[in-house]
């Protein structure tokens, strides 16, 4: 009997030895649903909708897509999550009416008071994104991004995500080989910092827009360098119905297993005109926990002479 239990003893003993990823899998603690940066109409779509970016939203996307449209948007949000405390708010400004070059900025503001999960943060978060048109069908683009997250001053010792102060990296691309038909790539963080604050990740998007009133969009982000060392990703869907072509009716689908295998169902609505617009989205999980997200903002277009 001792020789059976030093042999199952040894033998949890090697397993922990040689496969450290198990055991952290087993005691890191549950994540949040994505806390990500982004807008009204990505949250709606499913939480990216990069094939269909071609606006602000292509700020916290591919950069790429800046060119996929002739924009010069400006817009400006607010977001409240009460389940984990969080309000944000931000803007961001693109220009992709010139022949060679697209150029944006955008900053955003998030705070996290999320006591269940010892996660007291605020971050800090500026872009500067730059695209290049290949021609009608392809484009390239790039991102460099400012971040700065610290933890509260109330924050239990120690943090739970901890303290960055520095630079990421974005590239991406994509290719519309039919102009009903969009597909994205684009990598994030390609510099590699901190895993738990920004980790390295890609991208891929596709969009079809069988009628110019309705569009369908996927998404699937592969996150490389979560807490638990292990290949993840989150999974998103979403279709877009405009309505007297003014009003975008949007919903969508979300599956995150990066963040604790979170089934989440997302939903927006709007008014956009020639100069202006507003736009509303809401993103509900369902299982295992239930959190909710709301984003409004406000947009103006600004049509620059012939």
């Amino acid at each position: 009997m001792k020789m059976t239990t030093m042999c199952a003893r040894g033998l949890i003993a090697a397993i922990v030895v040689c496969f450290p990823t198990i055991a952290l899998a087993q005691t890191a603690p549950p994540v949040r649903l994505d806390d990500s940066s982004l807008t009204p109409r990505m949250l709606a779509l499913g939480g990216r909708a990069d094939a269909l970016a071609n606006s602000t939203s292509s700020m916290f996307g591919n950069p790429a897509m800046m060119v996929h449209g002739r924009n010069y948007h400006v817009d400006a949000y607010g977001l409240y999550d009460p389940t984990v405390g969080r309000f944000g708010f931000g803007s961001s400004a693109i220009d992709s009416t010139r022949q060679y070059v697209a150029a944006g900025l955008s900053y955003s503001f998030n705070s996290i008071s999320d006591s269940a999960n010892n996660d007291f943060r605020r971050s800090h978060d500026a872009r500067v994104n730059l695209a290049l048109p290949l021609g009608p069908a392809f484009g390239l683009g790039f991102t460099t991004r400012f971040l700065d997250t610290q933890p509260l001053a109330n924050t239990p010792t120690p943090p739970r995500v901890p303290a960055f102060t520095g630079f990421t990296f974005d590239v991406g691309v994509f290719a519309r080989p039919v102009p009903q038909l969009t597909f994205t790539v684009a990598g994030y963080s390609i510099n590699n910092i901190d895993p738990r604050v920004s980790p390295i990740s890609m991208g891929f998007g596709a969009s079809v827009q069988p009628a110019p009133v309705i569009a369908i969009v996927a998404d699937a982000y592969v996150d490389f360098r979560t807490v638990t060392d292990a290949v993840r990703g989150r999974y998103s869907g979403g279709v877009e119905l405009f309505v007297a072509n003014h009003i975008p009716i949007r919903m969508g689908y979300a599956f995150d297993h990066i963040r604790n295998s979170q089934h989440s169902l997302t939903a927006g609505v709007g008014y956009l005109d020639e100069v202006w617009g507003v736009e509303f989205g809401m993103r509900q999980g369902v299982y295992p926990e239930l959190q909710t997200t709301l984003m409004i903002s406000a947009r103006f277009f600004y049509r620059p002479p012939q």
